[in-house]
């Protein structure tokens, strides 16, 4: 009788991280289709937000979403996010259904320098 092979432990984990890196692979080229086909950003899946971060606010890392009611407006119409100021050029419109808020970390995260945020109309 013959047994099916048993797969130890490293060999399972191989295989499950080849699986993950496949699925991922594939989803990410099938949802960048998509978003081509949809014309738009705010249609495409969420795997997809960091692609139309400018660079210039986005340096890989810098920028990831925010519910919109956690932004504010002072007196001046900067858009204000905790205890940070975003100023003119540094206010964006999103491209997606969501706000978004980047900032430039230093010293591992003790200092940050604002850099860009993405608004909703009307935010």
């Amino acid at each position: 009788m013959h047994r099916p092979a048993i797969l130890t432990f490293p060999e399972s984990a191989k295989l499950a991280r080849l699986a993950a890196a496949s699925a991922a692979a594939i989803a990410l080229f099938s949802t960048q289709a998509a978003a081509d086909a949809w014309g738009d950003a705010e249609r495409a899946p969420a795997l997809l937000v960091h692609s139309w971060y400018e660079p210039e606010c986005c340096g890989g890392g810098d920028c990831h979403p925010v519910p919109c009611e956690e932004l504010g407006h002072d007196a001046y119409d900067n858009v204000t996010f905790d205890d940070y100021r975003f100023r003119g050029s540094q206010i964006r419109p999103s491209r997606d259904a969501h706000c978004h808020v980047c900032f430039h970390d230093y010293y591992g995260g003790i200092m940050r320098r604002p850099i860009c945020v993405y608004i909703q109309n009307g935010t």
